[in-house]
C-alpha cells in the first residue's frame, strides 16, 4: 500500500519490557497493536526509529531466551551425560562379572564337546580296522582263486548279449501284462459307468411321472380354494363400496350439520358480542343538562335583533350558553370506544348505525328539555345522508365552499324527498379522528355547538367575549333552527327524521340531516315509495331487549343444529364403523386369497424339485464317483507296480551287466579291483572322522557365541534410553517456547507495520515478506520465521567431557543424545541482533512503491 505525501503519521514509541518467565517466554509491557496515533510532538521517535526499537527489543529478548534454553540444556546434558556414565560403568562391571561366569561354563561344555568328538574318533577307527581287515581277508581269498574269476573277452561278451536278449524278453513280457490289465480295468469301468447312467435316467423319468401327478392334483386343489375365496372378497368389495356410498351421503349430511352449527355458533357469538357491546355502551351515553328558560331567551334575543340578519345577544346570554355548552355538559369518553379503531370516511354499517343512535340520543335530550318533539332515525334517512356524502365525493365539492346544494336535491330527489333547495343539512367540523370515541366526541361536540348557538362577539367568529365590555354579542342559531325544528317559526316544533354521516370528500366533518316528516310538513315527502321508513330503534334498553332476544333465538338454533350435528355426527360413526369392520373383513378375505396363491406358488414350486437332487439319484451319482475312484485307486495301483517291476528288471539287469563287466581278465586286473575297495574303504574313514571334527568345532563355536541374559543390564539400558528421551523433550520444551516467543514478537512487529501503511510482497523464491515503507522511502524487509539462514555453530557448553561421554559410550551403544541448543534459532536471533546494532543484512534496496 503505498502512502500519499503528506500523509504521513508520526506515532509515538513503544517501549517493550522483556522478562524471561517461568516457562521460558517473554512478557512484554506494551504492544505494538496497541499503540495509538497521535498529532507530531517533539521528541518522538521516527516510524523507522519505532520498527528498529521494536525489533531490537524483540530480538534482544529473543537472544536472552535463547541464551537461557542453551545454558539450561548445558546444565541437562551435563547432568545426563554424567547418569549415563555411571550407568555404562554398572554396565561393564555386570558384564565382566557375566564374562566370568560364563567362560567356566564354556569350558566344560567345550570339554564335553571334544570328549565326544574323542569317542566317536575311537570308534570310527576301531570300525575302519575291522573293515580293512575283513576287505584284507577277503581279498587274499580272491587272489586264491584268480584262475577261475578270470576270463577272457571273448567269454565276457557272450555273457553281456545273452543277458540283454533275456532283458529284452523279460521286459516285453512285463509290459504284454501292464497293458492287459489297464485294458481290462478301463472296461469294467465303462461298463459300470454305463449300467449306472441306465439307472440314473430311469429313476429321474419314474421320479417326474409322480412328481408331475401330484402337482397336478394339488394346483386342481389350490384352483378351488382361490375360486371360494376370491367369491368371498367379490362379496366383500360390494359391502365396502356399499359402505363407502352410504359414508359419502352420511359424511354430507354431516359436514351440513356441522357448517350449520358453525354458522349458527357464529350469529351467536356475533349477537352476544353486539349484546355485550350495547349493554356496554348503554350506560355511556352523556346525559344533557338544558336551562330552557336561559336559551330561549337567548334564542329569543337572536331572532328579534335581526335572527338571520345578524342577530345578537346580551353578554348574559353569552355566557348562559357558554355555562351550559363548556360547564354543564363537558363530554367524557368511554373506554371501550377508546378501544375500537374507526376510519371515519368508511364507516361499517354498524359503526354507522351506531353513531346514528348516538347522535339522535344526544339531539333528543335537548329537544325534551325545550319541550320539542324528539327525532327519528328511520332507514330512508340514513340511506339520504350516505347519498348526500357520496355526491359530495362525486361532485368533488369543497365544504369549506358552503353547502353542495345541487347534490343535495339529486340526494332529495333519488329517496322521493323535495328537492327544491337544501332544507335539510348542517355540517360541522373537527380533527383526526381514530377511535369511536373521539368520533362520539366529534358528533357530541357538533351538535351541541349547533344546538347552543356558535357565539361571535363581532358576529364573524373573531374576538373575545370578555374583551368587549358590550351586551350585544353576535351569536349564529342557523343551525340550531334547523336541528330543532325552527322553534321561532313553529313553536311546538315538528317532528323530523336525523341522521349523520362523517364520510363527506378528505375531510373529518360531520353532516347532520333533519327531514320533516309531520302533517304541516308532509310535502317534504314527495314519493314515499322511495323513502324507507323503517325505524332505527334509540332506546339502548330497547335495542338490548331485541338483542338479547336475538341471543335467546340463535342460542335456541344453536342448539337445535348441535343436537341435529350430534345425530349426524353419530350416523357417519355407525357407518364408518361399520365400513371400518367390512373393510377389514374384506382385507381378511383378500389375504386369505393372497396367501393361497403364495402357498400354491410356494408349493408348486417346493413340488417341481430336480429329480438330480433326490437321495436316489444321489446315491446312484455317488456310485459312479466310486466307480470311478476304484478304477483310477487299481490303475495307480497297478502302474506302480509296473514301474516296480520295470525298475527291478532294469536294476538287476545293470547290475547283471555290471558284474558281467567287472569279471577280471587278468591277475593285475584283480589285483586293482581288490585294492579300489580298501581305497573306497579309507576314503569313508577320512570322510567319517573330518565330519566328527567339524561338528564339534561347530558346537565349541557356538558355546563361544552364547551371551548371558542378564536383565539386570537391560534396565540399565532402559535408564540409559529413558535419560534420551527426557533430554529432547527437554529440548523440544525448550524449542517450542522459543518458537512461541518469536511468533508473538512477530505479531507484534507486523501490528506495528500495518500501523504504518503495511503491504506484502512477494519475493523471487516465490515465499512472502512483510514490508512498510518508512518516511525515508527505505523499504525494510522481515525475514518470515520459516526461512533459514546459513550460521556457524554456536557452542553451548563449554566443557566437552560431555561431548567425549557421548562419543565413547559402550560397543552396544550407538545412539547419540540430542543437540543442545537450536542450531538455526539461536544464529537467526544473533544475526537479528546484529542487524539491529549495525544496520545490515535485513534491509532491502529501496524500491519505489
Amino acid at each position: 500500500m503505498s502512502m500519499k505525501k503528506g500523509s504521513h503519521k508520526i506515532l509515538k514509541s513503544v517501549a517493550l519490557a522483556g522478562a524471561l518467565t517461568a516457562t521460558g517466554t517473554v512478557a512484554t509491557t506494551a504492544h505494538a497493536d496497541t499503540t495509538k496515533a497521535s498529532a507530531p510532538v517533539q521528541g518522538v521517535a521516527s516510524t523507522d526509529q519505532q520498527l528498529t526499537n521494536l525489533k531490537s527489543q524483540q530480538m534482544a529478548n529473543e537472544s536472552a531466551v535463547a541464551s537461557s534454553n542453551a545454558a539450561t540444556m548445558s546444565a541437562a546434558t551435563t547432568s545426563a551425560n554424567n547418569q549415563i556414565a555411571d550407568l555404562n560403568n554398572q554396565i561393564k562391571a555386570r558384564q565382566a562379572s557375566d564374562a566370568a561366569v560364563q567362560q567356566a561354563s564354556q569350558a566344560s561344555a567345550i570339554a564335553q564337546v571334544n570328549s565326544e568328538a574323542a569317542s566317536a574318533t575311537a570308534a570310527e577307527n576301531a570300525s575302519y580296522s575291522q573293515a580293512i581287515a575283513s576287505q584284507t581277508a577277503a581279498n587274499n581269498v580272491a587272489l586264491k582263486s584268480a584262475q577261475a574269476m578270470i576270463v577272457t573277452e571273448q567269454q565276457k561278451n557272450q555273457e553281456t548279449a545273452q543277458e540283454n536278449t533275456d532283458f529284452q524278453k523279460q521286459t516285453s513280457n512285463l509290459d504284454s501284462q501292464h497293458k492287459a490289465t489297464l485294458d481290462k480295468l478301463d472296461q469294467d469301468l465303462q461298463n459300470d459307468t454305463n449300467n449306472t447312467n441306465d439307472a440314473i435316467q430311469k429313476e429321474v423319468a419314474r421320479q417326474k411321472a409322480d412328481q408331475q401327478g401330484a402337482i397336478d392334483k394339488t394346483t386342481k386343489d389350490f384352483d378351488n380354494q382361490i375360486k371360494d375365496a376370491s367369491q368371498a372378497v367379490d362379496q366383500g368389495q360390494k359391502t365396502v363400496n356399499n359402505d363407502q356410498n352410504t359414508i359419502n351421503e352420511k359424511k354430507k349430511n354431516n359436514d351440513a350439520a356441522q357448517q350449520a352449527v358453525k354458522n349458527a355458533q357464529d350469529t351467536l357469538s356475533s349477537d352476544k358480542s353486539a349484546l355485550e357491546s350495547a349493554q356496554a355502551k348503554r350506560e355511556a351515553i352523556p346525559v344533557i343538562k338544558i336551562n330552557k328558560d336561559q336559551w330561549y331567551q337567548a334564542y329569543n334575543d337572536w331572532y328579534t335583533t335581526g335572527g338571520y340578519s345578524g342577530g345578537t345577544i346580551t353578554k348574559e346570554d353569552a355566557q348562559n350558553l357558554i355555562r351550559m355548552r363548556y360547564v354543564d355538559n363537558s363530554y367524557q369518553n368511554n373506554e371501550q370506544d377508546e378501544k375500537e379503531a374507526v376510519d371515519p370516511y368508511n364507516l361499517t354499517s354498524d359503526q354507522l348505525k351506531e353513531i346514528n343512535i348516538f347522535g339522535a340520543n344526544i339531539l333528543n335530550q335537548i329537544r325534551t328539555q325545550l319541550g320539542l318533539p324528539i327525532v327519528k332515525v328511520t332507514q330512508g334517512s340514513i340511506n339520504f345522508a350516505k347519498s348526500v356524502a357520496e355526491n359530495y365525493k362525486n361532485d368533488k365539492w369543497n365544504p369549506v365552499n358552503g353547502h353542495d346544494d345541487q347534490g343535495i336535491m339529486n340526494a332529495a330527489k333519488q329517496h322521493g324527498l323535495l328537492a327544491s333547495g337544501n332544507y335539510y343539512e348542517c355540517l360541522g367540523g373537527d380533527g383526526s379522528i381514530n377511535t369511536m370515541a373521539e368520533l362520539k366526541e366529534m358528533v357530541y361536540n357538533n351538535i351541541l355547538s349547533m344546538a347552543l348557538g356558535s357565539i361571535s362577539p363581532d358576529g364573524t367568529g373573531n374576538g373575545n367575549l370578555d374583551g368587549h365590555g358590550g351586551y350585544k354579542i353576535g351569536v349564529e342559531f342557523a343551525h340550531a333552527n334547523g336541528l330543532l325544528g325552527y322553534p321561532h317559526d313553529n313553536p311546538s316544533g315538528c317532528s323530523e327524521d336525523f341522521a349523520l354521516d362523517t364520510s363527506i370528500n378528505a375531510y373529518t366533518l360531520d353532516h347532520l340531516i333533519t327531514i320533516p316528516t309531520d302533517k304541516a310538513h308532509s310535502y317534504y315527502i314527495k314519493d314515499p315509495s322511495k323513502y324507507d321508513h323503517t325505524n332505527i330503534p334509540l332506546d339502548p334498553s330497547d335495542i338490548i331487549q331485541s338483542l338479547q332476544n336475538k341471543v335467546a333465538s340463535d342460542q335456541q338454533a344453536f342448539n337445535d343444529a348441535q343436537n341435529k350435528a350430534n345425530t349426524t355426527a353419530s350416523e357417519l360413526k355407525s357407518v364408518q364403523d361399520k365400513f371400518t369392520q367390512d373393510s377389514a373383513k374384506l382385507s381378511q378375505a383378500q389375504a386369505h386369497v393372497n396367501d393361497l396363491k403364495a402357498n400354491k406358488d410356494q408349493t408348486l414350486k417346493a413340488m417341481a424339485t430336480d429329480p438330480m437332487q433326490s437321495p436316489a439319484i444321489k446315491k446312484l451319482q455317488n456310485k459312479l464317483t466310486d466307480i470311478k475312484q476304484q478304477h483310477d485307486t487299481a490303475v495307480k495301483a497297478e502302474n506302480d507296480q509296473y514301474i516296480a517291476k520295470v525298475s527291478d528288471l532294469k536294476a538287476k539287469h545293470e547290475t547283471k551287466l555290471a558284474e558281467i563287466a567287472a569279471q577280471p581278465t587278468s591277475l593285475a586286473e584283480l589285483q586293482s579291483q581288490l585294492q579300489a575297495k580298501l581305497d573306497t574303504l579309507k576314503a569313508n574313514h577320512d570322510a567319517k572322522l573330518k565330519q566328527i571334527t567339524d561338528d564339534a568345532n561347530t558346537k565349541i563355536a557356538a558355546i563361544k557365541n552364547q551371551k548371558v541374559d542378564d536383565s539386570e543390564i537391560d534396565k540399565l539400558n532402559a535408564q540409559i534410553d529413558q535419560i534420551k528421551s527426557d533430554l529432547a523433550k527437554k529440548q523440544q520444551e525448550l524449542d517450542n517456547q522459543y518458537e512461541a516467543l518469536k511468533t508473538k514478537n512477530q505479531a507484534e512487529y507486523n501490528a506495528l507495520v500495518n500501523k504504518l501503511n503495511p503491504s506484502t510482497k512477494t519475493v523471487i523464491n516465490g515465499s512472502t515478506q512483510q514490508v512498510f515503507t518508512s518516511r525515508s522511502g527505505k523499504v525494510a524487509y522481515v525475514v518470515p520465521s520459516h526461512q533459514s539462514i546459513a550460521t556457524n555453530s554456536v557452542k553451548t557448553n563449554s566443557n566437552s567431557d560431555s561431548n567425549e561421554l557421548l562419543s565413547k559410550e559402550s560397543n552396544n551403544d550407538t545412539n547419540r543424545l540430542p543437540q543442545t541448543g537450536n542450531k538455526s534459532s539461536l544464529a537467526m536471533v544473533l544475526l537479528g541482533a546484529a542487524a539491529a546494532m549495525f544496520g545490515f543484512g535485513l534491509v532491502g534496496k529501496k524500491r519505489m512503491y
